[in-house]
């Protein structure tokens, strides 16, 4: 997303997921079939992918009764509120998000420190409308 140059740890779950595609990359500079063609619509391919994955994210949120829609932004928001919960440093989350500076991800938190507090003030709303 920010265009820079990530390093990522590589996990055997991570590593499941690329054997399972291998053989439709064959060929290939890429991990996983979603960039199939190198003439010049690489990004326009990642998009379209990126489009039916949240689709089907969408899809999957909807099934499961989720008032939440998923999509690959409600996993990056997901990840970061977790990892603050758990007490992870700011630094560390804001790395692991591709932020610059602190200051991009202290606004990323806070945007989600909102919603929580929004969440809470409807669960308390239903519980002084039962009562």
């Amino acid at each position: 997303k920010t265009g820079q140059e990530l390093t990522v740890g590589w996990e055997s779950v991570m590593q499941d997921i690329v054997d399972n595609y291998i053989h439709l990359t064959k060929g290939s500079p890429y991990l996983l079939p979603i960039i199939t063609k190198a003439d010049g619509t690489e990004r326009r391919q990642y998009e379209r992918m990126e489009h039916k994955v949240n689709y089907y994210l969408k899809k999957i949120g909807t099934m499961a009764g989720l008032r939440t829609s998923l999509t690959t932004y409600t996993g990056r928001h997901t990840w970061a509120s977790a990892m603050r919960d758990m007490g992870t440093s700011l630094s560390v989350i804001s790395k692991g998000l591709g932020h610059e500076n602190l200051k991009t991800t202290q606004i990323y938190l806070s945007s989600i420190d909102t919603e929580d507090v929004v969440k809470a003030n409807r669960k308390m709303i239903g519980k002084i409308m039962r009562e």
